[in-house]
């Protein structure tokens, strides 16, 4: 799915080359910038299927990690916590380059402006 690049960012892996498949095979939404719930679940399941699996930088209470993108896997945590996003970043960029025609790895870029040995805000004490 073409990532919203207004709000995230690419990292490691594969980018958007699937959009021609996507926009063959997904119908849009009643409201811009929304796609039809039917047809792009069919479209996240062929893909997902098929060994694609997307991931994103998150915080948590425990710290920083890597996160499933999609509940069809049950949007599982893929890696260890770590202290800081730095040390999840430099994860997410080792399991994405694994195997980069079938793995995506993006974050919010609200967390990558923040200083790379940053806590996560979640985070106590």
């Amino acid at each position: 799915m073409p990532l919203n690049t207004e709000h995230y960012t690419y990292i490691a892996g594969l980018e958007d080359s699937e959009d021609e498949d996507f926009k063959k095979n997904v119908r849009p939404g009643k409201h811009p910038g929304t796609w039809d719930s039917e047809t792009l679940c069919k479209w996240q399941q062929r893909r997902f299927a098929a060994g694609f699996m997307g991931a994103q930088l998150g915080a948590n209470i425990h710290g920083w990690c890597v996160h499933s993108d999609t509940g069809l896997n049950g949007w599982r945590c893929l890696s260890p916590n770590f202290p800081t996003m730095g040390e999840a970043i430099n994860w997410g960029r080792t399991w994405a380059k694994e195997y980069p025609t079938l793995r995506q790895f993006y974050a919010r870029k609200d967390h990558l402006a923040k200083d790379l040995s940053a806590r996560s805000p979640y985070q106590k004490g």
